[in-house]
């Protein structure tokens, strides 16, 4: 096929002429028809392939005006009849790549001093004034009986014998030979033949209490029909019975 413009022949199947980019399918005159032939055996058509067209790439120039990939030397663009040839068609920047993404770095967090608290000021104890002893109370004399002088002795017969006014009083029978003499005598109350010794028992006031004590005497000593151990102490109360010996006595106020 021949340009109409610059009569450059091209390549069959191009659209633009490669010398001066004109069209190859415009203003072509279409040719007289041709005589009737007899008919003949025509060969079987082959099928037909269209030019191959270069593969874009990412290393392929592509025309500036529609982008279409070109074949490298050429000086127009088959797709759309653009000039190649002004200025250099450069291929295609390569795309950016982006950075690998790396670590971030989150610097250590510095921790503050610790600055050590001031030590509180304890002021020291005041010194201890020791307190003088405090003298322990003079205990009071004990509220009671004080001594015997009140009380009495009721012997069987009904007869009182009043006793002094003692804090220790001796019961027995007097015997000018072995020259005793008992606060309370009962010699006149057969005291010799009922077996009451020369110094029975002792009766005395102590702690407000009146007590007895038998004086290990020989035949013995009962309160309450209550034989006494020898030197035993029982208190006495009114109205309690006492036997010397078999003398009975009771203890009366």
């Amino acid at each position: 096929m021949q340009c109409p413009t610059c009569k450059h022949i091209a390549t069959a199947g191009e659209a633009f002429c490669d010398e001066c980019g004109t069209p190859l399918n415009v203003g072509v005159a279409a040719a007289p028809a041709a005589a009737p032939v007899a008919p003949s055996v025509q060969p079987a058509p082959q099928p037909t392939y269209p030019a191959p067209q270069p593969i874009a790439n990412a290393a392929s120039p592509t025309c500036p005006s529609c982008r279409a990939a070109v074949i490298p030397g050429e000086a127009f663009c088959d797709n759309c009849g653009a000039s190649l040839l002004a200025g250099a068609v450069a291929a295609p920047a390569a795309r950016p790549v982006a950075p690998a993404p790396q670590p971030s770095y989150t610097p250590p967090v510095q921790a503050a001093p610790v600055v050590p608290a001031a030590p509180v000021y304890t002021p020291p104890p005041a010194p201890v004034t020791p307190k003088p002893p405090v003298a322990a109370p003079i205990a009071a004399a004990p509220v009671g009986i004080q001594s015997l002088a009140g009380f009495v002795l009721v012997t069987a017969a009904g007869t009182r014998i009043h006793l002094p006014a003692k804090a220790e009083i001796v019961v027995g029978r007097e015997d000018a030979v072995s020259n005793n003499y008992p606060d309370v005598d009962l010699n006149p109350h057969n005291g010799l033949a009922d077996g009451v010794g020369r110094r029975h028992a002792r009766i005395f006031v102590r702690a407000g209490v009146v007590q007895l004590e038998d004086l290990d005497s020989t035949n013995g000593t009962t309160v309450n029909k209550q034989r006494l151990q020898a030197r035993q102490i029982v208190n006495l109360n009114v109205g309690d019975e006492i036997r010397f010996g078999r003398c009975v006595l009771q203890w009366q106020r």
